[in-house]
């Protein structure tokens, strides 16, 4: 299956953004993180609305988004976006570690699957340390597990599809693939080593991270291998 990570200033923006992902994608990340303040208010209105099942994300600068506010803000953001229906729910690993957090909780009560991510914007970590962190998430108990790295070299990109070789034994799903030009391919490759979803952005030049393939051109790429968007 294929996500939309759509990133938006305002709502009217947001919701535009939905409507052009229907019927090409088949679930959105909103990132709450690149919305003005003024326009949250709505964006959760839009999140309701959305035909598609929505992700909400609020990243922070530390982990490279653009939520600057207080973490009591930021969380409480996530918290409105699962009350007005969001389907899943991404929080940092780093996140639920240093404190507890009353995203769980609320995630419990409306139905929410937990997607727990971890994300290296410097490089791809070897394989000992990628089994570290499935260890830690584990701890954590998320529906879905989500460990994106940077990719320098081949190697990179191969290591962390190689983190799949642990997935039979885990207690949840995951997504592991690497940012960057050199991880755009491992975007794809991940749906057939058994990420429930992808990545990509609703076109070139509406990217949210580096190496996201635009919606139209990874669904072509999943045709023709015979994958017909995804699994």
């Amino acid at each position: 299956m294929l996500c939309v990570s759509i990133g938006a200033k305002d709502a009217e923006t947001l919701a535009g953004k939905m409507a052009r992902a229907e019927g090409r994608a088949d679930l959105v990340e909103v990132r709450l993180d690149m919305l003005a303040p003024g326009g949250r208010d709505a964006a959760l209105k839009a999140i309701s609305s959305c035909p598609l099942p929505v992700i909400a994300t609020n990243r922070p600068k530390w982990e490279g988004g653009e939520f600057d506010g207080s973490e009591e803000e930021r969380i409480s953001l996530l918290k409105q976006a699962v009350e007005a229906g969001a389907d899943f729910v991404d929080i940092e690993l780093a996140t639920i570690e240093a404190r507890k957090t009353p995203i769980l909780e609320c995630c419990s009560s409306f139905g929410c699957r937990l997607i727990v991510s971890h994300h290296d914007f410097e490089a791809t970590p070897g394989t000992g340390e990628l089994k570290e962190l499935l260890k830690r998430m584990a701890l954590v108990g998320p529906n879905i597990a989500k460990i994106v790295t940077t990719a320098h070299t081949e190697l990179d990109a191969r290591a962390i599809l190689g983190a799949y070789c642990h997935a039979p034994v885990l207690p949840f799903e995951m997504i592991a693939f690497a940012m960057g030009s050199t991880g755009t391919m491992s975007r794809i490759a991940c749906l057939a080593l058994g990420a429930p979803f992808t990545y990509v952005s609703l076109s070139e030049n509406e990217t949210t991270a580096a190496g996201q393939i635009g919606v139209d051109v990874a669904r072509e790429i999943l045709e023709s291998l015979g994958r017909e968007g995804g699994l």
